[in-house]
């Protein structure tokens, strides 16, 4: 996708002009003072895995200045330096993948976010899991030799925004972490990884940040790690990120099943979308969980924080969502299924069900 760059005024905000797929103007937005666009809103929508406007829109996409962002310091998946980014004022900047994998993920948002349908809707109930969408922008780099690059990122909401601690582990979801329009040599590879929990789970753990309340340090594992679980140690692995040494493990597995059982809920119902090679992230500040424990964490007056915000589940990566044509995502549910049992048994809550779901 090209890459047109407008620039503001200082008196005056860019305004970008969709067409639906009717060839009748959509309704559009200024955007943000912050100089990051909003997303256009069309007028019309349909429910399902319909046609989204942002594929026919006229962008006249905000500059950001490449000074005003940084490496995103708790990316613990995916990109390097250019693909997940930090603009200044806390959004968060994925970039654009290559065609056809970038305009599927931004029609994805496009349709959750577009969407006008009812509160019991589907993009409504999955804008409840999806980092909010603010649009996409365009950031302009100098190479050597003085030549200018431009890349498009999509602005996001950072989950982890206002954690002081985060700890954040993103976990793939399914057997098939692959489309539907994979190439034989695609499958092949994927089929390579994470075969120690992917096939007998249907779950990835791509990479992983906690901070050891117990040892007062950071500590990060990429995807090497998740690599060598298997269906034993992945038990013990959740157990560590969530700080076991601290004695606060049971309470975030616990908490964690409470979140996942509505979106457990939500897959057992629709039949819109097929998520393929799509994560879970999961984030939780040792910071509150610290505060909250009057000083003794590995102890038994430790208290959970009073509210939720402590703890946050996000779906991310959407480059490989593909209609379900009214078939339940088995794929998607099958590793949900095995997340939450793991949670369950962390937590102390079933032992019973230390085996995993088959197909």
């Amino acid at each position: 996708m090209a890459c047109p760059i407008a620039r503001l005024e200082s008196d005056q905000h860019m305004r970008k002009c969709c067409k639906d797929h009717s060839g009748e103007n959509s309704v559009c937005e200024n955007n943000n003072k912050d100089g990051i666009s909003s997303v256009c809103r069309s007028a019309t929508q349909n429910a399902c895995y319909s046609s989204s406007p942002i594929s026919n829109c006229l962008y006249d996409l905000t500059l950001i200045p490449e000074a005003d962002t940084a490496a995103l310091d708790h990316q613990i998946a995916g990109h390097a330096r250019t693909g997940v980014l930090k603009h200044r004022l806390g959004y968060v900047l994925k970039s654009v993948q290559k065609p056809p994998l970038g305009q599927r993920e931004m029609e994805f948002y496009g349709r959750v976010y577009n969407s006008h349908d009812s509160e019991s809707g589907i993009h409504s109930l999955l804008r409840e899991w999806i980092p909010k969408f603010h649009g996409v922008t365009c950031i302009e780099s100098k190479k050597e030799g003085g030549s200018v690059e431009r890349k498009e990122y999509l602005v996001l909401d950072d989950i982890a925004q206002g954690f002081k601690k985060p700890c954040i582990v993103d976990v793939k979801i399914g057997v098939k972490t692959w489309d539907p329009l994979a190439p034989e040599a695609k499958i092949k590879h994927e089929k390579k990884k994470y075969v120690g929990t992917k096939e007998p789970l249907g779950i990835s753990v791509t990479g992983m940040q906690f901070y050891d309340l117990m040892e007062q340090r950071s500590i990060k594992l990429d995807k090497e790690f998740g690599k060598h679980l298997n269906v034993d140690k992945i038990y013990q692995a959740f157990a560590e990120f969530f700080n076991r040494k601290a004695g606060v493990h049971q309470t975030i597995a616990a908490k964690l099943v409470e979140k996942l059982l509505p979106l457990n809920k939500l897959f057992d119902a629709q039949r819109c979308y097929s998520f393929f090679s799509s994560s879970l992230l999961i984030v939780y500040d040792a910071d509150r969980i610290s505060k909250m424990s009057n000083g003794d964490v590995n102890g038994t007056h430790y208290q959970p924080p009073p509210n939720d915000d402590w703890l946050r589940v996000k779906m991310i990566d959407f480059a490989h969502v593909f209609p379900s044509d009214g078939k339940l995502d088995d794929n998607y549910i099958f590793g949900l299924d095995n997340l939450i049992r793991i949670f369950s048994v962390i937590a102390g809550n079933d032992f019973s069900k230390m085996s995993t779901v088959t197909c």
